[in-house]
């Protein structure tokens, strides 16, 4: 960590994940920045960093970063993700005599999954790491005590 009070910091954010269900392994690394603009009475923020995770089937890695602004009454904050190295794994393949669909998406834990079927009749599952952005913008609603009450709204697209 590296800190000039009331005007900057600096600091690194490790973390290893072990799923207890599967025995996966996962990480990632970030450095982070903030940098306080009195002046204008805002916080500019940026981070940097790196993830793998390991699904059981595939490994997938990225790179990711994003941009925030705090101040006192509002906050902005936009990231970004981009795969790298292998992006999609086939993990399952069967003869069926279904025509081309999309046969479901669903959630299995924080995994979206899509099912396709394919026009030469075999069925298909695959895992992919997308890429994507996430923005969210929020507001003071209500001071209370020594905090703050703030209502935040967002959206997300992957690819």
């Amino acid at each position: 960590m590296f800190q000039l009070p009331g005007q900057f910091l600096g600091f690194t954010e490790a973390r290893l994940n072990f799923t207890t269900l599967d025995a996966n392994l996962g990480g990632k690394v970030v450095f982070d920045c903030r940098h306080y603009s009195s002046d204008q009475e805002i916080v500019y923020g940026a981070c940097a960093g790196y993830d793998i995770r390991d699904t059981g089937a595939s490994t997938f890695s990225q790179l990711g970063g994003g941009v925030e602004l705090l101040g006192s009454n509002w906050d902005v904050r936009l990231n970004g993700y981009l795969p790298i190295g292998e992006t999609r794994n086939l993990i399952f393949s069967q003869r069926a005599n279904l025509g081309t669909t999309l046969d479901g998406l669903n959630f299995e834990r924080n995994l979206l999954l899509a099912t396709m079927k394919s026009p030469t009749q075999i069925d298909k599952v695959y895992e992919s790491a997308l890429a994507g952005l996430d923005l969210e913008a929020g507001a003071r609603l209500l001071s209370w005590g020594n905090g703050d009450l703030r209502g935040f709204v967002g959206g997300y697209y992957y690819d």
